[in-house]
């Protein structure tokens, strides 16, 4: 082995140990380099250039001129080539992350006998992914934000295997696509789930978390009901569908179970809005144990059942108290109910989890089952000039449709946001096949979905645990899940952790701490700005020193974690900060000035709305 080469491999084994003793492989024999014009090394692989037979680094730093770093958090290069792109982003944008995935790792090991890529491998943010598992790949992608990701895939680089590429690029979109998604719905919602956390928060830490059926599933099977168009043909199975399975139904469902005198295991509800508490409205399930989140509509956690557990909170106030207090249990957010039934049935371990109407379209171009809340509401609120069929054609139209396959290999109108629900689907089936664990689709109308299977009906009534077996093994699974219970009461009484109201104490302190702070920094910003608009003399050094000491304070005391719930995001900020100064300092102040702003606002939100607590 050359100089160079022996060089880069001990730069790779001491940056990636793990990485390197799992993927070591001979360099490919079809990665040719040679030397290009201005005495740089080029290379082709398979027959195909990967830079430019002239000026191979001059090509590349075209290449990434549109990164911006006030706009991207990373850069993910599809293929390695030479590297010569990320290694030149990398002294371009020091404090970003660059990943490079490279789905032929003798091409990469091949190209570490080329040339010194020292800056490259102490750049402090660098990621690789080396693998011909193109789900791999795309799960190992997840650990990072695709939201602020500027993808190169230069076709050069990805020639050689366009489709695996491909697959990955269409997998980081979709999860932008979703993370966009969630913090429109975090925008949206934000004060609404303040309202409700605030007042259902020393409630919510009286109730059980989901913890206690973490993993205790056995081998019963778990059947997810949700409230597709579909549910109409399994509503008359569902005792022998209750004999067989533990039933996990989503709020919009029950009202068409409890009709057929079915009363599910499990009813998940973990949305804010007042319209989902409607869900339950003059509605009990006596044997039925409710999950909720800890920012629901109230009157949730008044609904009448066996019993109340939560979930792990998804909104910043709940991770926080939570993080003191101990975790409810998480579950998977994919945007709907369905998404995290289905989580909770991973989450307790099941092995086959049977999913019932969940359709992510529009079966006969109908909405929701007939008689669900849903349906419900469009009669409730027709009028002549709007009846329940416009209502639905509302629904119907209310994002881009476009038409997919269902299980019978049919047409299916669906829209955007099924299609990002589905993705969820696809990629969390695909991991949890990885831990042995598979599910299905009861409803051949449903949306086809990769990495769910079709399973008719009869062969899940022929294999489903039978009668007194079905009943037995229900019955173990509620004992394990109060032994597990009893165990983590135990565990939790040896630690000597603050109660519920030493971390309120704490946490309106904190809250004191950054509205004094921010409140110090507003004047500063305003006052700067009145006297530069004025032509005053402004030390502005002095000032920008000030500002810095107040953003440390934030940052660095023990409030940064309450500072974390009160930051404006950044499409907030984007709105907040139209039409600022043209002159560059002034602009500085007034940005500044907002962001303290917001800080004070939100933190006074919150001292308000727990005054009561």
């Amino acid at each position: 082995m050359n100089s160079i080469l022996n060089t880069n491999l001990d730069l790779f084994r001491q940056r990636f140990p793990g990485l390197y003793e799992i993927s070591k492989a001979d360099s490919s024999q079809e990665f040719i380099t040679t030397p290009a014009k201005n005495g740089e090394y080029t290379a082709s692989f398979k027959g195909n250039w990967l830079h430019s037979r002239y000026n191979p680094s001059g090509e590349a730093l075209k290449l990434i001129q549109d990164f911006d770093e006030d706009k991207y958090e990373s850069a993910l290069f599809l293929g390695s080539g030479l590297l010569y792109a990320p290694e030149l982003l990398a002294e371009k944008a020091p404090d970003s992350q660059i990943i490079i995935v490279e789905s032929d790792p003798s091409a990469f090991y091949a190209a570490l006998a080329c040339r010194s890529l020292e800056k490259l491998f102490k750049h402090p943010k660098l990621a690789l992914i080396l693998t011909k598992d193109s789900e791999e790949a795309a799960s190992a992608l997840k650990n990072f934000s695709a939201g602020g990701m500027k993808v190169y895939s230069f076709p050069s680089l990805t020639a050689s295997n366009k489709n695996w590429y491909e697959a990955i690029k269409l997998s980081v979109e979709k999860s932008a696509e979703r993370e966009k998604v969630n913090v429109k719905t975090l925008e949206r919602f934000s004060s609404l789930w303040l309202k409700n956390s605030c007042k259902n928060l020393r409630k919510s830490f009286t109730l059980d978390g989901i913890n206690k059926f973490k993993d205790m599933a056995g081998d019963i099977p778990f059947t997810i009901i949700a409230a597709g168009p579909s549910l109409e043909k399994i509503l008359p199975y569902m005792e022998e569908i209750k004999k067989r399975s533990i039933i996990v139904c989503v709020d919009t469902a029950l009202h068409a179970l409890l009709a057929k005198n079915v009363e599910p295991d499990f009813i998940v509800l973990v949305d804010p809005q007042y319209v989902c508490a409607l869900h339950l409205e003059f509605l009990k399930a006596p044997s039925s144990i409710l999950i909720a989140e800890s920012a629901v509509y109230p009157s949730v956690l008044r609904f009448e059942c066996k019993e109340r557990v939560l979930c792990s909170s998804n909104f910043p106030m709940g991770k926080y108290f939570e993080s003191y207090l101990g975790e409810k249990g998480r579950l998977g957010a994919g945007g709907s109910v369905a998404t995290v039934a289905w989580d909770f049935a991973r989450f307790c371990g099941a092995k086959r989890i049977y999913i019932a109407a969940m359709d992510l379209g529009f079966p006969g171009k109908q909405t929701h089952i007939k008689g669900s809340q849903f349906e419900e509401k469009a009669h409730v609120n027709s009028i002549r000039t709007n009846t329940a069929e416009t209502f639905s054609t509302g629904y119907l139209m209310s994002a881009p449709l476009k038409k997919a396959l269902n299980y019978e290999n049919k047409e299916i109108l669906t829209d955007l946001r099924m299609t990002i629900f589905s993705s969820w689907f696809e990629a969390s089936c695909s991991n949890a096949l990885i831990k042995g664990q598979k599910t299905y689709s009861l409803t051949s109308d449903s949306l086809a979905i990769k990495g769910i299977e079709k399973s008719g009906l009869d062969q899940f009534l022929n294999e489903g645990l039978l009668d007194n077996k079905g009943k037995d093994s229900r019955n173990d699974f509620f004992a394990r899940a109060e032994k597990e219970k009893a165990r983590l009461k135990e565990e939790e009484a040896k630690k000597e952790g603050p109660d519920f109201d030493q971390v309120l104490k704490l946490f309106l302190s904190q809250l004191n701490f950054l509205t004094c702070n921010a409140d110090e920094g507003l004047k500063i910003c305003r006052n700067a700005v009145n006297d530069l608009k004025k032509k005053k003399s402004v030390n502005t050094p002095v000032l920008f020193n000030k500002l810095e000491d107040i953003d440390k304070k934030i940052l660095t005391s023990s409030a940064k974690n309450a500072a974390a719930l009160v930051f404006p995001t950044k499409d907030q900020l984007d709105k907040l900060t139209v039409g600022l100064s043209q002159d560059k300092v002034i602009c500085q102040f007034e940005y500044s000035g907002i962001v303290y702003k917001s800080i004070k606002e939100a933190c006074s939100s919150y001292i308000e709305l727990l005054a009561g607590c």
